[in-house]
């Protein structure tokens, strides 16, 4: 029995020493990853337009110019969710850089143990980093009984092991109702506030969208425009809701 524990003793100083020599010219792509999606800016234009009534009540004309630029995309009431999914990386990152780069000798693990830990952490950053920039593609196809053109948006995901798989699938038409349907599902997933399509006159402007709660009213417009960053947003989205529901963060 002493033998053998001399003999396992002397085998993990010998894979030690291995890997201090191997440390000098070897890569530590983990290492690499973690400190390239560390530096990455996921700031990204949200497609939408968002104007708070209380602007409209103090000046109409100044919200009628926001309201119909394009460029004007912000997150609106749907800022907070987003600053959660950035909070949500950067707390991965931090964890698991203090696990990574400490001694766990304490901790009685397995090498096997380890390696699965490790996987788990990558496996949820990486899917924190299809929410924040998230990879998808478009075809355009051609329904020939209704005759109408759509597009099918597929977003990708990573699985429990660690690859790249598709996992969301939707048909989007090319008209700007079909958007409005996006964008109200957008708000619905992500917030409390009721929706209306085309209220109407609001004071002189007609927003494709108002948005309200007991205590807040916002005004939507959505254009056509702005088609890619309004898909990529619902893409965004829906993956975190994906997050949420596998890492039990739902309210």
């Amino acid at each position: 029995m002493i033998f053998l524990d001399l003999l396992i003793w002397s085998y993990s100083k010998y894979l030690l020493s291995l890997s201090k020599k191997f440390q000098s010219y070897m890569k530590d792509f983990n290492d690499i990853y973690i400190q390239e999606i560390s530096e990455k800016n996921y700031e990204s234009p949200s497609g939408l337009v968002f104007v708070h009534m209380d602007e409209v009540q103090k000046d109409v004309d100044y919200a009628r110019k926001r309201l119909q630029d394009v460029n004007n995309q912000s997150w609106g009431f749907l800022q907070p969710e987003v600053d959660q999914m950035k909070s949500e990386i950067r707390k991965l990152i931090d964890r698991f850089r203090e696990f990574y780069s400490n001694p766990i000798d304490n901790h009685q693990m397995t090498a096997q143990q380890v390696h699965i830990l490790i996987s788990e952490q990558l496996c949820r950053i990486k899917r924190m980093v299809c929410v924040l920039d998230p990879e998808f593609t478009t075809v355009k196809s051609f329904d020939k009984k209704s005759s109408n053109h759509y597009n099918m948006i597929r977003g990708y995901w990573i699985n429990d092991d660690g690859e790249r798989v598709r996992s969301i699938s939707r048909n989007v038409g090319n008209s700007e109702s079909s958007l409005t349907d996006l964008v109200e599902k957008i708000i619905k997933i992500n917030s409390q506030y009721k929706v209306v399509q085309e209220p109407g006159n609001v004071l002189g402007l007609k927003p494709d969208l108002m948005v309200s709660d007991e205590k807040d009213k916002w005004l939507v417009e959505i254009k056509s425009s702005n088609w890619d960053n309004i898909i990529r947003s619902f893409v965004s989205f829906e993956l975190w809701k994906m997050y949420k529901e596998i890492y039990d963060l739902l309210n």
